[in-house]
C-alpha cells in the first residue's frame, strides 16, 4: 500500500488521544462515602464490569476513527500491476499495436471491430502524458508511426483487418531495435482477440515491458464455414458426387436454424439448414453433379452474422476439356485394345488426343507436353527416372508388361517385379482376392471390381513386391497392381497387360468406366492447388509463362504483374485475401485459383492466464466493457480506497454512537 499524500501521516500519533482522555478522566474521579456497603457490592458485581468493557469498547471505536481519518485524508492506494512507474515523460513510451489478423474482423456487441479498435485507442491516448515517446503500428505491417504525444495526437492511424494469420513475434524485434534501453517507463497495448495462434513466441519472458492486453473478445453470433472436402476421388460429367461441408460455432450463442447454401457457378443447387451450440461442429453432406468438362467454381455460404468474412468457402473442380495421352510401346498390338477404348470414350468430342511413340524413344521425347502416358514394356534405369520425374508435375503414369516381351524390368537392377511369368494354362485362370471385392481402395478399380454381370479372370501375370502399396491382389494373394507417389503426382504399375491374353478386362462392361476414370485419376481434385491466406502461388502453376506477360487479378480485382528473373523463375507472389483469384496471360483468363481462411484462424482456441504468464513478466488483461482509462490508471497507479474507508468511518461512528447509549450514567454530585 501507498499513499498519494504521505504527508499527513504525521498526523498519526493523535490516534492516541482518546487513551490520553479516558486515562486522564480515571484519575479525576471523586469518593463519596455511604454508611451501607451492601449496595457497592451489588454496584461492583454487576454494573461495574460492564462499564469498564463499555469504555474499552469505546475507546478502541474512538481511536480506530481517528486513525481511519487520518489515514483517509493522506489517500492510501493499493499497488497496481506496474507500480513500478515513476512520472517522468522524458524517459516514457507507449507503443500501441493492433492485431490486424482474420479473426479480428466483424462485430463485437453491435460495433464493427474497426470502429471499435478507433475507440479504444482515442481512449488509450486520453492516458498519455505529455512530452512522452509513442509507437503505433500493426501486427501485418509493423511499426508505422514513431513520435511524441503531441505529434500522436494529430495522427490518424489506418486500420485496416487482413484475411491473414499473423502472430506478435516480429513485433518484439522491431520494438528491440528501435528504442534506447535506457528508458525506465515502457509499456505496450496490444488490442486482441487472445487467439493462441497470434501469441506464438520463441523468446519467451524476455520481453521486459508493462503488457496491456485489450481483448476485444469473440463475436455473439459466428457460424464458420470450417472446410470443404469433394468425397470423391474422381469427378466426371453427369456422375453424382458429394461435397462434405464442414460447419462450426464460433461464436458465443447458440445458432437455430441457420442457412448453409452450395453455389456452383453462380447457380444455386442446394441448401440446408443447421444449428449449432458454442464450439459444436457438423459436416453438411450435398449431393451434386456437373454438366460437362470445364473448370467449376464451387462456393458453400452461410447467411450473415456478426462475422461474414468466414461465412463462404472456395473451391475450383476442374475436368480437363482437352488431355494429351502418350503410349508407348516397341509393339503396338499391345496397346490395341487401349487405343481404341480411348477413341470410344471421345465420342467425336477430341477430348482425348492420343500419340502413339515408340518405347526406346521415351528418354529423347518431350514428355511434359502430355497429361497422361501409358508405358507397354520394360524400362532401363534412365528411362525409369525421366518417367518419374514427369510425375512431379502431377502428372500420372500407367505401366504394365508387354506381351511380346519375355521379361518385365523397370530397373537395371529390378527389385519391384519377380522375374517370374506366372502363366496359367489349361484355360486355367485367377479372380480377384475377396477382400479386394469388399474393400477398394480405387474408384477406378471400383468400375470392374464390382460388376456383377462379367467377373475378371487373370491368365497370366508377374508379381509385385510392394505388398504395402498394393491396390489389388489375386486369388492367390498375389499383388498384381501397386501405386508409387512420386511428390505430386503417381505412377500405377501393373503385372498385367491390357490384352485378352492376360485378363478378360478388355471384353468386360465396366472397362470403358473404369478406363475413364482412371485416366482422370488425380485431374480433377488431388492434382488441383489448394490455397489457405498467407501461402504463395505454387510455382509450376504458372512457370511455363515465364516468356509472356503473366497478371494476377484478386478478389478486389486488383491487377498484379507477375515478374521472373533473369532465369525466368517465379519471384514468388503472395496470396494474402479470400477468394477467387484469376491468372491472366496475355489479357487472357488463364486459371482461376481458390483462396480460403487459414484454418488456424477458424479453429478459435484461446491463450489462457497461465500461457501469457509463460510469455510475459508482467501484463494486465483489460476487457473493454470497463473503463478503460481506470484500468490504466489503476495498473500503474494502484486503486484508491478512500472510498472504502470513508464508509468504514461512518460505520464506526454509528456504532460508536450506539456502545455509547448502553453506558450507564455513572454518579453525579448534586
Amino acid at each position: 500500500m501507498t499513499f498519494l499524500s504521505p504527508f499527513f501521516l504525521w498526523m498519526i500519533p493523535l490516534a492516541t488521544v482518546p487513551t490520553l482522555i479516558h486515562l486522564w478522566n480515571k484519575y479525576r474521579v471523586k469518593e463519596i462515602e455511604f454508611s451501607t456497603i451492601s449496595f457497592l457490592k451489588i454496584m461492583e458485581s454487576k454494573s461495574i464490569k460492564k462499564v469498564k468493557l463499555i469504555e474499552l469498547l469505546l475507546l478502541i471505536l474512538r481511536t480506530l476513527i481517528i486513525l481511519f481519518i487520518i489515514l483517509f485524508i493522506s489517500r492510501p492506494v493499493i499497488r497496481g500491476e506496474f507500480s513500478n512507474w515513476v512520472y517522468n515523460p522524458q524517459s516514457t513510451v507507449t507503443a500501441i499495436f493492433i492485431d490486424d489478423s482474420f479473426s479480428m474482423n466483424g462485430n463485437r456487441n453491435g460495433n464493427e471491430s474497426q470502429q471499435l479498435l478507433e475507440s479504444v485507442i482515442l481512449n488509450i491516448k486520453k492516458s498519455l502524458v505529455p512530452h512522452q515517446k509513442v509507437i503505433f503500428g500493426t501486427f501485418s505491417e509493423g511499426i508505422q508511426f514513431i513520435g511524441l504525444q503531441e505529434e500522436f495526437e494529430n495522427f490518424n492511424p489506418s486500420i485496416k483487418l487482413t484475411d491473414l494469420n499473423i502472430g506478435i513475434s516480429n513485433i518484439f524485434e522491431q520494438l528491440n531495435d528501435t528504442l534506447n534501453h535506457e528508458i525506465i517507463n515502457k509499456e505496450l497495448y496490444i488490442l486482441t482477440d487472445l487467439q493462441k495462434n497470434s501469441f506464438q513466441i520463441e523468446n519467451k519472458n524476455e520481453f521486459d515491458w508493462n503488457i496491456f492486453i485489450l481483448d476485444i473478445g469473440l463475436p455473439n453470433e459466428n457460424l464458420a464455414i470450417k472446410g470443404m472436402e469433394i468425397a470423391s476421388e474422381i469427378v466426371l460429367p453427369n456422375e453424382s458426387f458429394e461435397v462434405l461441408v464442414s460447419v462450426i460455432n464460433n461464436g458465443k450463442t447458440p445458432q437455430f436454424q441457420r442457412m448453409i447454401i452450395l453455389n456452383i457457378d453462380g447457380l444455386d443447387i442446394g441448401q440446408q439448414l443447421v444449428s449449432l451450440n458454442p464450439h459444436e461442429e457438423e459436416v453438411i453432406t450435398f449431393h451434386t453433379a456437373l454438366p460437362s468438362t470445364g473448370k467449376f467454381k464451387i462456393i458453400a455460404e452461410l447467411d450473415q452474422d456478426d462475422m461474414i468474412n468466414d461465412n463462404s468457402w472456395y473451391n475450383i473442380i476442374n475436368i480437363p476439356n482437352e488431355l494429351n495421352i502418350g503410349l508407348f510401346s516397341n509393339y503396338p498390338d499391345d496397346l490395341l485394345y487401349l487405343n481404341h477404348t480411348i477413341s470410344a470414350l471421345n465420342n467425336k468430342q477430341n477430348i482425348f488426343n492420343i500419340t502413339e511413340i515408340p518405347l526406346n524413344q521415351i528418354q529423347f521425347t518431350e514428355l511434359n507436353k502430355f497429361d497422361l502416358l501409358f508405358i507397354s514394356g520394360s524400362m532401363n534405369s534412365s528411362q525409369w527416372d525421366n518417367v518419374k520425374s514427369f510425375t512431379n508435375f502431377s502428372k500420372h503414369v500407367i505401366v504394365f508388361p508387354s506381351s511380346k516381351e519375355n521379361e518385365f524390368k523397370l530397373l537395371e537392377n529390378n527389385d519391384l517385379i519377380s522375374q517370374e511369368l506366372i502363366n496359367l494354362n489349361d484355360d486355367n485362370f485367377l479372380f480377384i482376392h475377396p477382400k479386394i471385392i469388399e474393400n477398394v481402395k480405387d474408384v477406378s478399380i471400383q468400375k470392374f471390381v464390382q460388376n456383377k454381370t462379367i467377373i475378371p479372370k487373370f491368365f497370366k501375370y508377374y508379381t509385385l513386391n510392394e505388398i504395402e502399396n498394393s491396390l489389388l491382389n489375386l486369388e492367390d494373394n498375389s499383388s498384381v497392381w501397386v501405386r508409387e507417389y512420386s511428390k505430386n503426382g503417381f505412377i500405377d504399375i501393373l503385372g498385367f497387360g491390357l490384352t485378352p491374353d492376360w485378363s478378360n478386362l478388355p471384353f468386360l462392361a465396366g472397362f470403358i468406366p473404369f478406363l475413364h476414370n482412371w485416366i482422370y485419376s488425380g485431374k480433377t481434385i488431388s492434382s488441383y492447388p489448394q490455397y489457405n491466406v498467407g501461402m504463395k502461388l505454387n510455382k509450376n502453376s504458372i512457370q511455363q509463362f515465364s516468356h509472356e506477360v503473366v497478371e494476377i487479378m484478386s478478389p478486389e480485382k486488383l491487377n498484379y504483374l507477375i515478374s521472373f528473373n533473369e532465369m525466368g523463375v517465379l519471384s514468388g507472389f503472395k496470396l494474402n485475401e479470400i477468394g477467387y483469384y484469376q491468372l491472366k496471360v496475355k489479357n487472357k483468363l488463364n486459371d482461376v485459383f481458390a483462396v480460403n481462411p487459414s484454418k488456424n484462424e477458424l479453429n478459435i482456441k484461446l491463450i489462457n492466464k497461465n500461457e501469457l504468464a509463460n510469455i510475459f513478466n508482467k501484463y494486465k488483461i483489460i476487457n473493454l466493457d470497463h473503463n478503460i482509462i481506470d484500468e490504466i490508471k489503476s495498473a500503474k497507479i494502484g486503486t484508491e480506497i478512500g472510498t472504502q474507508l470513508l464508509l468504514l468511518i461512518f460505520l464506526l461512528l454509528v456504532f460508536e454512537s450506539f456502545i455509547a447509549q448502553l453506558r450507564p450514567n455513572q454518579g453525579k454530585n448534586n
